[in-house]
């Protein structure tokens, strides 16, 4: 199954930049030409131009990454998103690693990791959240290697480790708490287990300090800043649903730890669950039924999966049972973090999966051995396999429209116009329209249209235009595209969105995308073509 998903990223290589990476290449591409420089530019990325240093939030080590490769093989997508092939590898060989460590199937836990939707598809984008998965596990898997062999190489890889994971993604400063708990476990190893944890903190302070020379403000001090905090029901809500079916692979449901949780308290609490999440969606949410049904799945799931570590945390507390209150740290630091981030994304709770994993599989030797050739547990692996395809297609056919509206639409409409090109939305939209000649207009302002000018709005990537452009003879046309796949993983219609739930112009603005991937048929994007012919008269409002 690692030899079909390598296939599959492949295969997937040639797809559309999408969602974020936009952010993380005009980041590389300062850096080709800049590399003391890294963040000395401006973009106006949340509708107005501001300092990337301000606004762009992903640190440095993974954009320095691209900007190698891109300069030696092409800023294509294609060499771009092989260029992350490396650390999804990576994840799957160190996941096998800690997993035989734990006493658990190598085999088993690295194909659990891989048919995560998650996984799969985080694993096929230029962004570093996979980059900074890979780094995670590599130092929990030297971590383990050291405590059990004592050997240099180990402990060299942990500390090396340990050190680039928050350098990758920020929210790799989960890394902290789990070495410092092994210190705090392990008499023996302490001071080598104390140096790793501090590599991490030491390349966040260093980092901070060489950024305030540079910037004014450190970077990861802006981009806490830019996320805020956010305690609200939204994100409590949409991290039940992002665990359920966009973190968690069906095959976990399986796996039932008796010792922990009863048999009758596990039969409660999934219908409970189930019931008043189903309930809530169709009532308080809007949700259609279908919609429904999917977030009664990932709540029940989720709520399941929240409660066994709950009750695994106390038993470890009460038993003394570092390996066990380990990975619920792991699980607890993760789901931590995201409360205190702006929106939910699969992308955000992935890290807590290879814990997840650890803690669900069965460590006997007869039940793994059970486990392994299971027929169920081979049928729900297959079925993960085939769902985490069909939400990669769907996103890759989703992440190709702006590119083919920008190709099909905007190109041969600006041949015609001679005027100026602007347009409206980010994500991978705002990468083809500004290869396009295109420049993006402050979402706040009135956007004033002379003779020849072209602007393109995106309907579903944020920001948008606060007023439609004015200026005489004005002329709006609009493009609608679906996709060929049922799942969808940007869809107002379904409330569904696996980066984020802050999504724009949904049919019910009151009802929140929470769900991670969802069914329909309608349309997954609308684009707005604004146009004033050449030579035409206008006066521009007072």
């Amino acid at each position: 199954m690692v030899i079909v998903w390598v296939v599959a990223a492949i295969g997937f290589s040639g797809t559309a930049f999408r969602i974020d990476e936009p952010n993380i290449l005009a980041i590389a591409r300062q850096m080709a030409v800049n590399p003391a420089d890294p963040y000395g530019f401006s973009i106006n990325w949340l509708g107005h131009l501001e300092p990337a240093s301000k606004i762009l939030a992903n640190p440095p080590v993974v954009p320095y990454w691209l900007a190698l490769w891109g300069s030696a093989f092409g800023w294509r997508e294609v060499p771009l998103h092989l260029a992350m092939l490396p650390f999804g590898i990576v994840t799957l060989f160190a996941m096998g690693s800690l997993a035989r460590r734990w006493g658990v199937s190598p085999a088993l836990a690295a194909v659990l990791l891989l048919v995560s939707p998650g996984f799969f598809v985080g694993s096929q984008v230029v962004m570093p959240d996979v980059a900074m998965l890979s780094m995670l596990v590599l130092t929990m898997a030297a971590a383990m290697k050291w405590l059990d062999d004592g050997t240099k190489t180990a402990l060299v890889t942990m500390i090396a480790a340990s050190a680039l994971t928050p350098m990758m993604k920020y929210n790799g400063v989960i890394v902290v708490p789990l070495l410092a708990l092994l210190a705090i476990a392990h008499r023996r190893r302490r001071a080598s287990f104390a140096i790793a944890g501090l590599a991490p903190v030491a390349m966040l302070v260093g980092w901070a300090v060489l950024s305030k020379a540079m910037y004014g403000q450190s970077h990861f001090g802006a981009s806490a800043q830019l996320q805020q905090t956010n305690l609200g029901g939204d994100i409590i809500t949409g991290a039940f649903a992002v665990i359920g079916l966009g973190v968690l692979p069906l095959p976990l449901a399986l796996f039932r730890r008796a010792d922990a949780v009863r048999r009758s308290w596990d039969a409660g609490l999934s219908s409970a669950v189930a019931l008043m999440s189903f309930v809530a969606a169709l009532t308080l949410l809007g949700y259609p039924v279908i919609s429904a049904l999917l977030f009664a799945l990932a709540c029940t799931i989720a709520a399941r999966f929240l409660l066994f570590s709950l009750v695994s945390g106390v038993n470890a507390i009460a038993g003394r049972d570092w390996r066990k209150a380990l990975l619920v740290t792991w699980i607890g630091a993760t789901i931590a973090l995201q409360t205190r981030l702006l929106f939910t994304s699969v992308r955000y709770l992935l890290p807590l999966l290879p814990a997840a994993i650890l803690l669900l599989l069965p460590r006997s030797s007869l039940a793994l051995k059970i486990a392994e050739r299971s027929r169920t547990v081979f049928a729900a692996l297959a079925t993960s396999l085939l769902l985490a395809f069909l939400i990669a297609l769907a996103d890759a056919q989703t992440a190709n429209i702006p590119r083919a509206y920008v190709r099909d639409v905007v190109g041969p409409a600006a041949a015609r116009s001679h005027g100026r090109l602007l347009f409206a939305g980010h994500w991978g939209f705002q990468w083809y329209m500004e290869r396009a000649g295109g420049v993006a207009v402050d979402a706040g302002e009135r956007t004033v249209l002379r003779s020849g000018d072209l602007l393109a709005v995106a309907h579903t990537p944020f920001p948008q235009l606060d007023r439609a452009p004015l200026g005489d003879n004005v002329v709006a046309s609009s493009t609608s595209y679906t996709i060929g796949v049922p799942v969808h993983t940007i869809d107002c219609w379904a409330n569904a969105s696996f980066y984020s739930n802050a999504i724009g112009r949904c049919r019910r603005p009151d009802s929140v995308a929470y769900l991670p991937w969802g069914i329909s048929s309608e349309p997954v994007e609308k684009f707005d073509l604004y146009s004033v012919a050449v030579g035409s008269s206008r006066q521009p409002p007072q």
